[in-house]
């Protein structure tokens, strides 16, 4: 579905829970930038909503967009996969790998879920909300 935003996060929590180069710290230090960044990007988003003028973006710039947000879910997977271990003990491509897959699970539930359900129905919706 299109919350392919959750496939890195989903990646990077099993990666920590089943690879014995990172202690129980690395749990929490995940989830705290999960939540940071959930919480700047929300209100990123709120004073956008808020200021922006202007109609709504046209129906090929919002395709677009789904399509982005696919094609950097599959970098981030790919870089993950590829370098996860560069720079140990202290995981930087874990770490921007963790707030880039955060932005996009937001652009996920912040712009295309809306998208889909007002320009391609309920038949469409049902799939997207179960990934």
């Amino acid at each position: 579905g299109v919350g392919c935003g959750w496939f890195p996060v989903d990646a990077l929590i099993n990666l920590i829970l089943n690879e014995p180069a990172f202690g129980p710290e690395w749990f929490g230090t995940i989830m705290l930038i999960i939540g940071v960044i959930g919480i700047c990007q929300s209100a990123a988003f709120f004073v956008y909503r808020v200021v922006r003028r202007g109609g709504p973006l046209s129906v090929r710039a919002e395709q677009w967009r789904v399509l982005a947000v696919c094609l950097m879910t599959t970098a981030v997977l790919f870089v993950l996969s590829a370098f996860w271990s560069v720079g140990s003990p202290r995981f930087p491509v874990l770490v921007v790998g963790t707030v880039i897959s955060v932005l996009l699970v937001g652009c996920t539930y912040l712009s295309i879920f809306p998208f889909v359900a007002a320009h391609y129905g309920g038949w469409l919706v049902g799939p997207l909300r179960k990934g």
